[in-house]
């Protein structure tokens, strides 16, 4: 095998013309012939049996073929290992030049690879990270967000619709004479004067009573969702049905009892202390963590395989995608309104890309491996992310032949977080210790209380 040409066609795309000695031709013909002729049964004669000029006769074109095809892909192999490329997709070989029986056999492929990083630039990295503090403002918003939750709801009967009330209002509406169908229901719950609802909607209900009807019309502000309605005169006809006030729990030690196993309101609030604590650490390793995300693509440049960013962001778009459909929109609607988002979505992918070849380089540089009990952990934090039973979801990654691909994740996931750890050298111990963890810790703890006061029993 020689390699007569090689040429960068486009990113990370390679052309090569390789010569194939004609006697290398030979060989692969002759291992081609034997194992044909071991096994074929030509009429006349006993399996195995036949005069290789008889089996010529009939099948040597197809042979002749079959060994040449052989020759070039053991050749390319050959002239991979030999420029020492990582190929990341199926080979597209021209057309093969004529030749004669006693010439040598000249191909051309074209090909990706993915570009080899000599060596990671991380070891220098440094990044600050602020002391963390939780204020006694943050505890009584907390404690506000709780009172909030637990509020007991009383049907006021007796007076007209006030400010802060909650009512309940069937209502229909138009928009030119036409149904107005975002702004028509038999059941509507507002509450007045929290400002939700279209403008000046919320001020017609005041001093309504219980069954009384009003009619009234507004104009749909040039914010409205559906770009039709923006800035056209609605008409409404409503119906209060329910006027009810509420009632907040009072802040005490009944009120720590009853959200949990907590002996005083103290307690309570040194709960909600600890649970901000824990979820502003974790937002900030998430913070640190992108600067350092930033900082090893900045110092590593290169090229990713467009065929490889493209399988990343076909993922990132079905990911999208699906969050959306949870919310009841898709990734298509979610373009008409944002058109940037294919975009973002494409930077994205090839930032991935880049990024798993970093973090793969300083994992061997650094000899970083994955224990089963890293990889089985990992494995469960992403059933967590797709709602699934972790048992389940590890033997469906082991059933489908994914293991590789969630030890590969999770291997990342460890060199970034030593990378992070390093990076903060200069803070204090406690953002060290957390930016050695994972995303494990970012679930609630036993006493059921996240940092903004939920989770309680109601």
């Amino acid at each position: 095998m020689k390699i007569l040409e090689q040429k960068d066609t486009e990113r990370c795309t390679k052309n090569l013309k390789i010569e194939i000695p004609r006697d290398e031709i030979g060989k692969e013909l002759d291992g081609v012939y034997s194992e044909f002729m071991e096994n074929m049964i030509v009429p006349g004669f006993r399996k195995g049996k036949a005069p290789r000029h008889i089996v010529q006769m009939r099948y040597g074109t197809h042979l002749k073929d079959e060994a040449i095809n052989k020759a070039i892909e053991s050749a390319f192999k050959d002239a991979i290992k030999e420029l020492d490329l990582n190929l990341v997709n199926q080979a597209d070989f021209k057309e093969i030049e004529k030749e004669k029986d006693d010439e040598p056999v000249v191909f051309e492929v074209e090909f990706e690879y993915m570009p080899e990083l000599e060596s990671a630039q991380y070891k220098d990295i440094q990044i600050d990270a602020e002391k963390i503090e939780i204020t006694e403002k943050e505890i009584v918003e907390a404690l506000d967000n709780m009172r909030e939750r637990n509020a007991a709801f009383t049907t006021i009967e007796d007076r007209p619709v006030a400010e802060n009330d909650y009512v309940s209002i069937s209502s229909k509406a138009t928009v030119d004479g036409e149904p107005f169908p975002e702004a028509t229901s038999e059941e509507i719950r507002i509450e007045v004067g929290s400002g939700h609802y279209i403008a000046g909607f919320e001020d017609q209900l005041i001093g309504l009573n219980v069954n009384d009807e009003k009619e009234f019309s507004l104009s749909i502000p040039e914010d409205f969702p559906i770009e039709k309605y923006r800035g056209k005169e609605a008409h409404f006809e409503i119906q209060v049905k329910i006027i009810s006030e509420k009632n907040l729990p009072e802040l005490d030690d009944e009120f720590a009892k009853d959200m949990g196993d907590f002996e005083n309101l103290s307690a309570l609030k040194d709960s909600i202390e600890t649970n901000l604590k824990t979820r502003a650490t974790q937002e900030q390793q998430m913070r640190l963590r992108t600067k350092v995300r930033k900082e090893l693509l900045t110092r590593n440049p290169f090229d990713a395989p467009p065929s490889v960013v493209k399988r990343r962001v076909d993922y990132l778009n079905r990911m999208l995608d699906s969050d959306l459909a949870a919310r009841g929109s898709s990734l298509a609607e979610y373009a008409q309104q944002d058109p940037d988002v294919y975009k973002r979505q494409e930077k994205q992918a090839e930032e991935d890309v880049r990024l798993t070849e970093i973090l793969k380089k300083i994992a061997d540089e650094e000899d970083v491996t994955i224990s089963d009990q890293e990889f089985q952990m990992h494995a469960m934090r992403s059933a967590y992310r797709f709602g699934a039973d972790p048992r389940w979801f590890l033997k469906k990654i082991q059933n489908e032949g994914m293991e590789d691909h969630f030890r590969a994740e999770a291997l990342e996931e460890k060199v970034l977080a030593e990378i992070t750890a390093k990076a903060t050298a200069g803070s204090s111990e406690e953002t060290r210790e957390t930016a050695t963890q994972t995303e494990s810790n970012e679930k609630e703890d036993d006493s059921g209380i996240s940092a903004d006061g939920s989770g309680a029993d109601e």
